[in-house]
């Protein structure tokens, strides 16, 4: 039994490929192979000090990729613990793809800052003139 151990081991040390079984493993290069595996820097590999770097956090493009990367799971969580329905659960994706769509269009047109001011001051009123006017025709049909 200890002669069969120290052959299993001389095999391990001489090519890796014998010690599972494949005895011509060696002829595959199967221990060059593990040898280039335990030369791996994994630092470089799974970059957890690259990942959980603060200047990472401070760029714009990051956290606009983690925004729309962890929101849906946001949103799950939301739909999970509010027991929502399909119509909140619409609500949400189109806020979704309205907030993607609008950073897109905005990066490609890039507007100046009068241009921003004046466009939330058309959406500020729009949006007011339409609540009035809804909260106006809902009150007129409710009080016939």
């Amino acid at each position: 039994m200890e002669q069969s151990e120290s052959k299993e081991t001389d095999n391990l040390e001489q090519d890796l490929g014998s010690a599972f079984g494949l005895e011509d493993g060696g002829s595959i290069g199967l221990s060059k192979i593990f040898e280039e595996f335990k030369s791996l820097n994994y630092k470089d590999l799974i970059p957890v000090g690259k990942i959980f770097n603060s200047s990472l956090f401070k760029k714009r493009a990051v956290r606009w990729v983690l925004l729309f990367g962890l929101l849906p799971l946001i949103y799950a969580w939301f739909v999970r613990k509010f027991d929502l329905d399909f119509t909140q659960v619409v609500w949400l994706i189109e806020i979704y793809f309205c907030l993607f769509w609008s950073l897109y269009f905005f990066s490609l047109i890039k507007p100046s800052r009068t241009i921003w001011k004046q466009g939330i001051g058309y959406a500020l009123f729009t949006a007011i003139l339409r609540l009035s006017t809804f909260y106006g025709v809902s009150h007129t049909i409710r009080s016939k």
